[in-house]
């Protein structure tokens, strides 16, 4: 019973993944400008990272829990836990820090935003700065 619920919730999980991994992607190929596609691949592909890596440790204890499987020894279902968690970590670190560098640079550089966009927040700080 344990091992079906555990199974669900890895399924459940690996869904979640996938949606952002897919909602990433289209984001990337419908969005209009740089700006919009770095927010959506950093955004997406840290859920959708978390998501798949979650589901990877799920699977493992399902595994370990099954008396019918191959069971996996217990140091590698905790090895598996553990890098998943440190990568989790550090995605979740590093993700933000260079999708901000990526979108600043590209704003140093003078890169193209759509029309619509609303405001840049970043030439206002740069203007009252010079004045």
């Amino acid at each position: 019973m344990i091992i079906a619920i555990l199974d669900l919730i890895t399924i459940a999980a690996l869904l979640f993944g996938l949606f952002f991994m897919f909602a990433g992607a289209l984001g990337l190929w419908r969005l209009p400008d740089f700006f919009n596609r770095a927010h959506a691949a950093s955004k997406c592909v840290t859920l959708g990272v978390s998501g798949l890596l979650i589901a990877a440790v799920l699977h493992f204890a399902a595994l370990y829990a099954s008396p019918q499987r191959d069971a996996p020894a217990w140091e590698s279902l905790f090895g598996a836990a553990t890098k998943s968690v440190l990568v989790i970590v550090f995605l979740y670190t590093a993700a933000p820090v260079g999708s901000h560098m990526l979108a600043r640079a590209a704003h140093l550089d003078g890169a193209k935003k759509d029309h619509r966009t609303l405001g840049d927040d970043l030439e206002t700080d740069r203007a009252e700065s010079r004045a």
